[in-house]
Formats: C-alpha cells, sequence, structure tokens
C-alpha cells in the first residue's frame, strides 16, 4: 500500500495542521501590514519570513526547550513533546537531543528568529538594506541544513528512517527542502537587487551647484588671502585644537581657523603640552622599532 493508514494518527494530522494554520497567519500577515503598493516579490517575502519566524519561535523554540538542561523530546508529555516525537519517526536524532541538532537549532531560534523580525520590519518600512540581511539568513539557514545533514550522511545514515514514503519525502526531504530552495532564490533575487543599486549609483550624474557654475569663476581664479591661508600644520596647532573658530571669507569657501583666545600665558600652557606629547610619541616608536 501507497501509505500505510496506521502511520497517521492524531499527532499526525494536528502537526500538519499545525504547520498550515502558521502559513495562513503568515498570509493574513502579509495582507494586513504590508503596504497595498508593495510589489508580489516583496509580499512574498514577508509570507516567508512570518512563516519563518513562527517555525522559528514556536515549533523549534520548543525543541530548544526539550533538549536542554537534561530533557530530551522522547521523554516529554507535552503538546509540543508530541508533535516533535512525530518527526523523530523520520530523523531519530531530535528524540534524544544530539548535541548537533541542539546546537544547530540554538542558532536558528536565537539568529534566524530574530533576523526574520528585523527583515519583517525594514519590509514594512520599505528599507532596501533588508536585502543584505535577507542573504545574511539565507546563507545562514542553508548552511544550517547542510551541517544537520550532512554529518548523518557521511556516516551512513543510520538515524534517518527513509523506509517510509511520508518520512522521506514529507518530512524529510520537503519539510527541509523548503529551508533550502526558498533561501537560494531569495538570495539571487537580493543579489540582483543590490547590483542593480550600486550600477544605478554608479552611473548616476554628477549635480552640480548652481550657485558655483553661474558665478562665472573658477578655483584656480579664486584668490585667497594669504593672512587667511591655512597652513597644514595650523589645524593641528595646539592653541587651536581645543578652541577654533571658523570664519568664511565671503567669496572664499575653505574655512579659517581663528584661535579664540590669545593668552599668552594660554598659548605658552598649550605648546609646553605639545612638546612633551610629541616626545612621549617619539619614545613610544623608538621603543617599537627597537
Amino acid at each position: 500500500m501507497f501509505i500505510d493508514p496506521a502511520l497517521i494518527d492524531e499527532v499526525t494530522i494536528y502537526s500538519l495542521l499545525a504547520v498550515l494554520a502558521i502559513l495562513v497567519v503568515s498570509l493574513l500577515a502579509s495582507r494586513l501590514l504590508l503596504s497595498p503598493s508593495s510589489s508580489k516579490v516583496d509580499h512574498a517575502t514577508f509570507v516567508w519570513f512570518t512563516f519563518d519566524a513562527l517555525i522559528h519561535f514556536i515549533f523549534e523554540g520548543s525543541f530548544v526547550y526539550h533538549s536542554t538542561f537534561g530533557r530530551t523530546v522522547n521523554t516529554g508529555t507535552d503538546m509540543f513533546a508530541l508533535l516533535w516525537q512525530e518527526y523523530t519517526k523520520a530523523d531519530e536524532r531530535w528524540g534524544f537531543a544530539d548535541p548537533t541538532v541542539v546546537s544547530i537549532e540554538l542558532m536558528t531560534v536565537f539568529v534566524d528568529g530574530f533576523l526574520c523580525l528585523l527583515i519583517l520590519r525594514q519590509l514594512i518600512k520599505n528599507d532596501p538594506s533588508r536585502h543584505f540581511w535577507i542573504v545574511v539568513i539565507s546563507v545562514i539557514e542553508i548552511v544550517g541544513g547542510w551541517m544537520t545533514f550532512a554529518p548523518e550522511w557521511l556516516t551512513g545514515s543510520a538515524y534517518l528512517n527513509t523506509h517510509i514514503w511520508l518520512w522521506h519525502y514529507i518530512y524529510l526531504w520537503f519539510f527541509n527542502g523548503l529551508w533550502v530552495v526558498i533561501p537560494l532564490a531569495l538570495i539571487v533575487h537580493s543579489y540582483n537587487a543590490i547590483i542593480l543599486g550600486l550600477s544605478a549609483n554608479q552611473s548616476a550624474p554628477i549635480k552640480v551647484n548652481a550657485k558655483t557654475s553661474n558665478s562665472g569663476t573658477s578655483k584656480k581664479q579664486k584668490k585667497q588671502n594669504p593672512a587667511q591661508r591655512e597652513l597644514p600644520f595650523d589645524r593641528f596647532h595646539p592653541s587651536l585644537y581645543h578652541s577654533r573658530r571658523l570664519n568664511f571669507a565671503a567669496n572664499n569657501t575653505q574655512p579659517v581657523i581663528q584661535p579664540i583666545t590669545h593668552n599668552p600665558a594660554y598659548n605658552l600652557c598649550c605648546q609646553t603640552n605639545f612638546v612633551a606629547l610629541e616626545g612621549t610619541a617619539s619614545a613610544f616608536i623608538d621603543w617599537l622599532m627597537d
């Protein structure tokens, strides 16, 4: 028989219905929270990351709870423990708190989950920086999937039960494959969006200030008063470092730095401190060169 009816019990039905309910909530959240002017791709992305966040926090969060501090899924008796006991029929490692699986799930809940919330917030605000974080979380999820199954494949898949169609193709391939195919599609889309934005920025024309273009004079034609010219060392002079003021000439765009105080005692004190600082720096450099 294609599927043994004995395999489908109340826990199986409730588990699949719970996943379906999370998908429905994700669709409703997209309708309510996103702007109607948002593109179909943004709506689909919002649905995915809402679904992703709820799965991480509710389902995988419950797994982390049942797999830490001496607890295991196999010894649990509550609703979420029964749900994960259903999945352990396909992958037994989830029942006895395999360290590799628990480590990956800890990162999934506390890193991926909150990154999903960040991306959802950026989608609502139409923040283009979301594309960077979409690439980040998508790479994390693909690597997480690889690290979940690669060790098992390398050791002969001792804990994977693939002889039952439901466990093999639905529990293992379908549910885990979602976190490979969709992140790959999101990486491609966000990569194209980032490249398009960078290309547009590079090809954008340089804006010229109207006042500068209409003045009829160039920078070379503008003569600067030698008394107002700032020497390179002046900006670091101790008497100007802590107290200085910008004074713009009428036809000069370069700032002219003038000391606020002309007190000789103050200037002498600053110069003394500067000499001491310079000596300390020279001694430090000599020490490094030895």
